[in-house]
């Protein structure tokens, strides 16, 4: 048998393989019931996160953000900083800690609003849910971001959050995995039930 005989089956199974993990939007994500994100790839939930989450975010912070750095001044009340804390940077970045002496924000988190499997609650709770918590209560109290593109930002920034968590908290490809379809769903909860949450809070500021 040839080299090039032994290679056809190889590529065979290749496409086959490619063609059953399609590429996967974040945009298709929504439209997915509960039963298709589970089978989601491993391969599927990394490609959408490290070619398109970040990009996606960026362009949306260029809508949302009227100066494209952080500015000297009080941090609250100011929708520039408030996006920065609440989507430019990660979890890891943002502490409530921050506004010690500015009194204006609202700093309460009651856990994750968005449903999120058990395995996982007490982990994103703590983190990705505090934070995105932080966006949705404040992010909305300025009428510049009170809009979609604000609270997609926030909702990407918290699917990216529970991303994180994933890699650093997990150790095995296994467990990475389903922690990862656990937050893949999160995320989706958000995008169909954030709506009403978000746009609840008043605008109280420019």
């Amino acid at each position: 048998m040839t080299r090039m005989q032994l290679m056809v089956p190889m590529l065979a199974a290749l496409l086959v393989s490619a063609q059953a993990a399609p590429a996967v939007t974040l945009q298709a994500l929504e439209r997915m019931t509960p039963a298709q994100l589970q089978h989601l790839s491993h391969d599927q939930i990394d490609g959408f996160m490290q070619k398109e989450a970040d990009t996606a975010l960026n362009k949306l912070l260029k809508a949302t953000v009227k100066i494209d750095e952080t500015h000297p001044g009080p941090m609250w009340p100011d929708s520039d900083n408030t996006m920065h804390f609440a989507a430019e940077i990660g979890y890891d970045g943002w502490s409530d800690g921050l506004y010690k002496k500015d009194p204006g924000p609202d700093l309460r988190s009651s856990g994750c609003v968005f449903q999120v499997a058990a395995a996982y609650q007490k982990a994103f709770a703590e983190k990705a849910c505090r934070h995105q918590n932080y966006g949705y209560r404040n992010v909305p109290q300025y009428r510049y971001t009170h809009n979609e593109a604000a609270r997609q930002a926030i909702d990407i920034r918290f699917l990216m959050d529970m991303y994180t968590q994933c890699l650093n908290e997990f150790q095995s490809s296994a467990s990475q995995y389903t922690c990862k379809l656990a937050a893949v769903a999160a995320y989706v909860q958000a995008r169909k039930n954030g709506k009403a949450v978000f746009d609840a809070v008043t605008a109280r500021y420019p």
